[in-house]
This record gives structure tokens, C-alpha cells and sequence, in this order.
């Protein structure tokens, strides 16, 4: 769904304790900081999740452990894991004009959730994971019932579309038939 004015930088990715904190991905640079305290830092007022048609404001109340992979959040509102855990998988919204997003080359974890399609066979299906390689990051989804990897070469993307979340490419032939047999 999109949202005029707002950009998705992040998902709430799992709970993190008992006390209504979760382990977030955040696909923006944050402020700097040297995070000194185990209360952490608040980068922003408020976080923006969809609630129906509309994106509500969930107030920030610590932002901790930023430089792992998972750095946890704390929402005000929040103060049990059974409450966390009814956002799990929510994607995290804030004003365009609060964030500068920048696209490092070669970094795809931001397309969790994205629709993959392929230039020639259309919609594939949503992006569940992204695997790090050395030399690529592959998308990782489930056709059909199987696990499917496809390689994010710059070469074979065609089209990443930020807020219709979703990303064109040109699969190399014969893939997808190594997953799930040949159809014809």
C-alpha cells in the first residue's frame, strides 16, 4: 500500500526479551552517536506502521545495539513480548522529509517483503530472506511450496520499484526449473 509523504526504511524482524522490545532491520543511516548507555539513543520521535489504511505513529522510546546486524527497539507503547510479537513482519515507515535513504551497491537486504518478477514469466514470489555470498547476494522465497534461491546480480536487475515493493529481473534461464521441475 503506499503512503504519500512516507518511505518504508526498515521491518520489525522478531521479539528481543520480555520487556516489549524487538530486533529491527533498518535500511537508512542512522545519527551519529557513541551509544554509551545501556538505554541507548532515540533517533526519531516516532516510527509509522499500517494499521488498516493508514500508518499510525508508534513512539520511540531507545534504539540500542545499532552496529549489529539487528539492532533493538523499543516502541513506548509496547511493555510485553505477546505485545511485540503482533508486530512482527510490520514494516516501518517515517516522513520523506526525515530521512536521506541511500542504496548501497551490492546491500539488498531492504527488499524483504518485495514482490520478485522475472522480465519474461511475470510475478514470482515475496522475498523471504537475503543471503550474503562473497561475490553475490541471492533472494531467497518459496514457489510452490519450495525453497527457491535467486542470485541479485546489478547486471540482471532490471527495476526496483521502492514503493510498489517490487523488483524486476531477468532470471537466468532454466532456473527456476531447476527448483521446480519443468512444468511443460
Amino acid at each position: 500500500m503506499e503512503h504519500t509523504g512516507y518511505v518504508p526504511v526498515g521491518r520489525i524482524l522478531k521479539t528481543f526479551g520480555v520487556r516489549g522490545e524487538v530486533k529491527v532491520f533498518l535500511d537508512i543511516t542512522l545519527p551519529e552517536t557513541d551509544e554509551t548507555t545501556e538505554e541507548g539513543f532515540k533517533p526519531f520521535e516516532a516510527f509509522f506502521i499500517e494499521s488498516g489504511p493508514t500508518l499510525v505513529p508508534w513512539f520511540v522510546s531507545h534504539l540500542r545495539n545499532i552496529h549489529s546486524g539487528q539492532p533493538v527497539l523499543k516502541l513506548d507503547d509496547l511493555q510485553t513480548r505477546e505485545e511485540a510479537q503482533a508486530l512482527c513482519g510490520k514494516v516501518l515507515y517515517l516522513p520523506e522529509a526525515e530521512v536521506d535513504i541511500e542504496e548501497p551497491e551490492g546491500q539488498y537486504d531492504y527488499l524483504i517483503g518485495f514482490l520478485l518478477a522475472d522480465t519474461e514469466q511475470g510475478a514470482v514470489g515475496e522475498i523471504e530472506a537475503i543471503i550474503d555470498l562473497p561475490m553475490h547476494e541471492l533472494a531467497q522465497l518459496t514457489v510452490k511450496g519450495r525453497e527457491v534461491l535467486v542470485p541479485l546480480h546489478p547486471d540482471h536487475i532490471t527495476a526496483i520499484d521502492r514503493k510498489a515493493k517490487r523488483i524486476t529481473l531477468r532470471i537466468p534461464e532454466g532456473l527456476l526449473d531447476i527448483y521446480l521441475g519443468n512444468e511443460d
